[in-house]
């Protein structure tokens, strides 16, 4: 999970981390867990491709909180190698980063978690 020195899910503005989830389809890339469009998020996470501060999308990619976790520190190389040795297929066609994010669909999405009246994603 990336070091951001304390600061949660605020490292990354809500619409952004939004219309990344919305680019990954709100599922997993590496296990394919799906998950509900759910504007809260819940169970939802983004991995670094690249750990470190590169914050942008190309390097950012929807992970459940398991595979967030079970990854660490490997390289995405490393990770993939894990993955299919545990039956996992075709993860590496399912990372989206090519695909640029629609903010405006994150905003859409930041606006009806606001109105819905949920105050945590």
């Amino acid at each position: 999970m990336p070091d951001n020195n304390g600061h949660g899910m605020n490292w990354i503005r809500l619409e952004k981390r939004l219309a990344i989830y919305h680019r990954d389809h709100f599922d997993c890339v590496w296990c394919r867990g799906v998950f509900p469009i759910d504007v809260r998020g819940y169970g939802l996470t983004l991995d670094h491709l690249v750990p470190g501060r590169d914050h942008r999308p190309v390097n950012l990619v929807t992970s459940c909180v398991s595979c967030n976790a079970a990854r660490g520190n490997c390289s995405v190389e490393e990770w993939l190698l894990l993955l299919r040795r545990s039956g996992h297929r075709r993860v590496r066609e399912r990372i989206r980063t090519h695909i640029p994010i629609d903010l405006e669909a994150g905003k859409y999405l930041r606006w009806l978690r606001r109105s819905s009246g949920e105050s945590c994603l």
